[in-house]
């Protein structure tokens, strides 16, 4: 029997800097370091220049560290953002593999979960029982 890995847990986090503060978690699976974008205000930061990354391959997440400690009060916002593709090609009577099968669902949820957070988070919306409403911007022109 196959364990689920993946849980339904925000894929962003985000912390205001106290003292000396250098050490930062994040609570979500990532399957690479570069799935992680890492922000200081609105400064985007660079792993292995600015920040180092453990608990890779972690289904409970792992820690952010910073080479020097952001400024008290800093915002530091750290989400997953990991490229939207298809890694696995089956092929037509080959090895089908639970592992291989585990592993691209985990993928494609931790996708999911991305928009999902996107969309929740950071877009106009209206409430489902809300009379439909057209949330259209108008032309740019318009809106100056």
């Amino acid at each position: 029997m196959s364990e689920i890995i993946v849980n339904d847990v925000s894929s962003r986090v985000q912390y205001e800097v106290t003292s000396s503060q250098s050490s930062f978690t994040y609570p979500f699976l990532i399957l690479d370091g570069s799935d992680l974008k890492v922000y200081v205000g609105t400064t985007l930061k660079s792993e292995n220049t600015d920040y180092e990354v453990s608990g890779i391959g972690s289904e409970t997440g792992g820690t952010v560290v910073f080479q020097s400690n952001p400024g008290n009060g800093d915002i530091i916002t750290i989400y997953r953002d990991m490229p939207v593709g298809r890694f696995t090609d089956y092929q037509a009577g080959g090895d089908l593999s639970a592992q291989n099968l585990n592993s691209d669902l985990d993928r494609l949820t931790m996708m999911v979960q991305q928009q999902e957070e996107k969309l929740q988070n950071s877009t106009i919306k209206s409430e489902q029982f809300d009379e439909q409403v057209d949330l259209t911007l108008p032309l740019k022109d318009v809106r100056k």
